[in-house]
């Protein structure tokens, strides 16, 4: 699943990989009444710096079309890239569609959309229990990262790595802990998440998650019949308390409720809780 793209002049996307196996297509759409030239530039994961693309760098995306580029093609053997699509004369709306196979087996499937957040402190929610978490972290200049599990105590285990510039960064964070809901990063990079579950049958599915930053006010909208969680982080330094309002369908409220949280702590709040799942 993904959210809607807002067009833009510039976007940047953070993509988990093109290893063998992996299917990274980056798809550019076009909205407007006027054709347009768009500039392609990736970093990876083997080396500081851009990378050299073996497919070119330029896509030309006509008025109301989308054009689409092989990513794992043009930088193969990547852990990761992080991919800034630059377009010459009007707004466009980038997503990279990525499926995973091992030989047949289905390993799961997800959109990265573009990830333009870099700042000093950024928050990924929604874990549980048991979900493998691979951290994609780029930064623009050398920085000491600092990630920390977080729980509805406050911050767990942090670990620190000292991480080069203009190169993504793969952490594998192994399995989330007990109790834990999610994670926070430190110093201004960008950075995402692939979250894997293992099924039956050996097969997969994973889902990429930009991190956030933090803000007063948000909103989403969750489908109907739809199973979902919030995740709620306070990244500050100090006890906050968060206001949570469900409105269904056609915009009454259904339920308001108060969610104190200490300094660093996180929750999640099932949406099935609220008047039944009677919200959008």
């Amino acid at each position: 699943a993904a959210s809607c793209v807002a067009p833009a002049l510039k976007q940047s996307l953070m993509v988990s990989g093109t290893k063998t196996g992996m299917t990274q297509q980056l798809v550019v759409a076009n909205p407007s009444a006027k054709a347009t030239s768009v500039n392609i530039k990736v970093w990876g994961s083997d080396k500081s710096g851009a990378l050299a693309l073996s497919t070119g760098s330029t896509l030309t995306v006509g008025a109301g079309k989308e054009s689409v580029l092989n990513l794992a093609a043009a930088a193969s053997g990547q852990d990761a890239l992080y991919v800034t699509v630059s377009s010459v004369d009007t707004p466009v709306a980038a997503v990279v569609r990525t499926i995973a196979m091992d030989g047949l087996v289905a390993k799961g499937s997800d959109y990265a959309v573009p990830n333009t957040v870099a700042a000093k402190t950024l928050a990924i929610d929604g874990l549980t229990e048991g979900d493998a978490v691979n951290l994609y972290v780029y930064p623009s200049r050398q920085a000491d990262v600092t990630v920390s599990w977080t729980d509805d105590q406050g911050l767990k285990k942090p670990n620190q790595q000292t991480l080069e510039s203009n190169r993504v960064s793969v952490l594998d964070l192994g399995s989330a802990p007990n109790s834990a809901t999610g994670l926070t990063i430190s110093e201004p990079v960008a950075g995402a998440a692939k979250i894997t579950n293992d099924g039956d049958d050996d097969q997969a599915d994973f889902a990429l998650v930009n991190a956030s930053v933090p803000m007063s006010v948000s909103a989403m909208a969750v489908p109907d019949h739809a199973t979902a969680q919030v995740g709620i982080t306070n990244i500050s330094g100090d006890e906050r308390t968060a206001t949570l309002t469900s409105y269904n369908s056609v915009g009454d409220t259904v339920d308001q409720r108060e969610i104190a949280l200490q300094s660093g702590a996180s929750t999640t709040v099932d949406l099935a809780d609220i008047n039944d799942g009677d919200v959008a």
